[in-house]
C-alpha cells in the first residue's frame, strides 16, 4: 500500500473522538437488539485467533456451517437464518476481522492484494483450528461469498460444502462499467464509493448525523426486516454502529480488492475453475438480484466438481433476508440436491395455503 493510502488512516481514528456517537459498548448493544430475534439458546464469545478477537455466535446441533457476512454487515444479518439452520447444523456466525465487533488492526504494512485476502483467509483458518473443525460447510453472502471462495481455494481440504449466496467477485470487469443497466443507481453511486481506501469514511465524517445518514442511503434494508422486527429501528442502529467504528480495517481490505467501481480485480471467473473437484459448490441467487447470475452459471459448468446455481424467488441480492424462509430450506437442501446439477426445476403451485415452492436451478 503507498504511503499516501497509509497516511490516511489518522482521519478516521481522529473523527471517532466524542464527534461520532458510537462506541464499541453501543454497538454490542445494537448486536443485543438483532439477535434477540433468535429464539434458539446460543453462545457467543470472542475467539482469540492471534493478535484477533473474531466475535462468533455458536448455535444448533449437527454438522458445522460457517455463515460469513458481506460487505459492511456482520452476524446480526442472519437473524432470520439462525433458528431454521440450527435445526441440523452446528451454525457458527462470525464478524469478519476488520467488520462489526471483530477486531481491527492498523493495516499499513500491506503492499498486495494478496496481503488484504490473506488477513481475512488467514484468521479464518486460524479460527477453524481454535475450534477443533476439520471440515465444515461454508456459506457466503456477497462480498463473504469472495472470501469463502479464496479460503477454499486455499484450503480445499477444510470445505465440505461450499455455497456461494449471490456472491461478489465473479465477472471479470466489462470494457464500460458503467453500462451495466442491472445496478440501481443508488447502488453505482455506493460501488463508487467502494472504491475509495476508506468506504464508510463519509458515516464517519457525519459525525452526530450519521444515523438519519443510514436512514438515507439505505432505508430499504431495515424495511427487510420488518417482518422480524415491529420497530425496525434496531436494524438502522445496528448498520450504524457496525460500520462507525475504527480503524476501517475491514473496508481498507476490500478496496484493496476492488478497481473500477467495485469489481474484483482478480474475479472468481478466471480463479474458481482451478478449486479442487473435491470440494462441491452451490452458487443461490435472488431472482430480482442486481448482480449478475449468468456469469455464476458460466462459471459453473467451468468447475471440475460437482456444482449448480439456484434461484430463490421474490428476493434480490440480501436473498437470506428478502426472501429467509425459502433461502433457509434452499441452504438445507442443497447438500442434498447436488446431484441433480443443471436440471430445470421450475416453481411447482402447492397446495391452498401453502406458499409457493420458489427454489429454481438456472441453467444457460
Amino acid at each position: 500500500m503507498s504511503t499516501s493510502s497509509s497516511s490516511s488512516w489518522w482521519l478516521p481514528s481522529m473523527l471517532s473522538w466524542k464527534w461520532n456517537p458510537t462506541s464499541p459498548e453501543k454497538l454490542e448493544s445494537a448486536e443485543r437488539a438483532m439477535l434477540s430475534a433468535v429464539k434458539t439458546p446460543f453462545e457467543q464469545k470472542m475467539v482469540k485467533v492471534g493478535d484477533h478477537s473474531i466475535n462468533t455466535v455458536k448455535i444448533g446441533r449437527g454438522p458445522p456451517l460457517l455463515l460469513l457476512h458481506g460487505f459492511a454487515a456482520g452476524v446480526g444479518f442472519w437473524s432470520g437464518n439462525l433458528d431454521a439452520l440450527a435445526k441440523r447444523y452446528t451454525v457458527y456466525a462470525v464478524d469478519m476481522v476488520g467488520f462489526a465487533r471483530s477486531s481491527r488492526i492498523q493495516a499499513s504494512s500491506w503492499k498486495t492484494t494478496d496481503d488484504a485476502e490473506a488477513y481475512f483467509t488467514d484468521t479464518i483458518e486460524g479460527w477453524a483450528n481454535s475450534q477443533g473443525l476439520n471440515k465444515f460447510v461454508l456459506l457466503g453472502h456477497s462480498f463473504g461469498g469472495y472470501i469463502s471462495s479464496c479460503y477454499a481455494l486455499r484450503h480445499p481440504d477444510r470445505v465440505e460444502h461450499l455455497i456461494l449466496a449471490d456472491p461478489w467477485g465473479v465477472p471479470a470487469l466489462p470494457s464500460d462499467p458503467s453500462s451495466s443497466s442491472k445496478i440501481p443507481s443508488t447502488r453505482f453511486m455506493i460501488a463508487k464509493v467502494a472504491t475509495l481506501t476508506s468506504p464508510l469514511m463519509m458515516l464517519r465524517l457525519a459525525g452526530p448525523y450519521g444515523p438519519s445518514l443510514v436512514t438515507k442511503i439505505r432505508a430499504d434494508i431495515p424495511r427487510k426486516f420488518s417482518h422480524i422486527y415491529q420497530d425496525t429501528s434496531c436494524v438502522t442502529d445496528y448498520i450504524y454502529h457496525a460500520n462507525a467504528q475504527s480503524p476501517p480495517t475491514g473496508e481498507m481490505a476490500f478496496s484493496m480488492l476492488t478497481q473500477s467501481m467495485a469489481w474484483a480485480k482478480h474475479p472468481l471467473c478466471d480463479r474458481l475453475p482451478s478449486l479442487s473437484p473435491s470440494v462441491p459448490v452451490t452458487f443461490i441467487y435472488g431472482q430480482h438480484t442486481w448482480m449478475d447470475p449468468s456469469a455464476g452459471v458460466k462459471l459453473s459448468q467451468k468447475l471440475r466438481g460437482v456444482s449448480k446455481v439456484v434461484q430463490v424467488a421474490n428476493a434480490g441480492h440480501h436473498l437470506y433476508i428478502d426472501n429467509h424462509e425459502d433461502f433457509n430450506r434452499t441452504v438445507l437442501n442443497v447438500a442434498d440436491d447436488l446431484s441433480s446439477s443443471f436440471i430445470n426445476i421450475h416453481p411447482t403451485s402447492p397446495p391452498p395455503g401453502e406458499g409457493t415452492t420458489t427454489e429454481k436451478i438456472l441453467t444457460e
